[in-house]
């Protein structure tokens, strides 16, 4: 597990250790943003119809397992970032879907939008890799 603070650096945090916890912290918001809109979302799927209801009961359970995945970037463990990755490998796929959609339709500014989000979820999901990279070269040296 990796310490927080490094020892030979004055107890300041090595850049590992500050790469996950801002990877955490974005967890964290992703998972505190689908948690609670989805709960906002559900008196409306019960309304509404099914699929705003499927929709919003898939909000809470992809910002729970979010939520999860920050505590365990916040400890340091090796299955989070997996888990992050898988996430975030699934929700681009729902974006992709939603950007295809979006363009056969015409629909610009939707296509836009559903761009930005394609381009954030790809960077996140580069950013998991390239950490994930470091750490097997730290273990490697250790």
């Amino acid at each position: 597990m990796p310490e927080a603070f490094d020892s030979h650096s004055g107890g300041q945090q090595n850049s590992g250790t500050r790469r996950a916890n801002t990877l955490a912290s974005v967890f964290t918001l992703l998972g505190v943003f689908a948690v609670g809109f989805g709960a906002l979302s559900l008196p409306a799927g019960l309304f509404v119809g099914p699929h705003v209801l499927a929709a919003a009961i898939g909000e809470i359970v992809v910002g729970t397992a979010s939520l999860l995945i920050a505590r365990g970037l916040w400890h340091g463990k090796r299955w989070s970032r997996w888990c992050a990755a898988a996430l975030t490998l699934a929700i681009g796929a729902i974006i992709a879907t939603g950007l295809v959609q979006s363009v056969i339709a015409g629909e610009e500014a939707n296509s836009i939008f559903f761009s930005i989000l394609l381009v954030v979820f790809g960077g996140l999901f580069i950013a998991l890799l390239f950490i994930s990279r470091q750490d097997a070269k730290l273990r490697e040296i250790r």
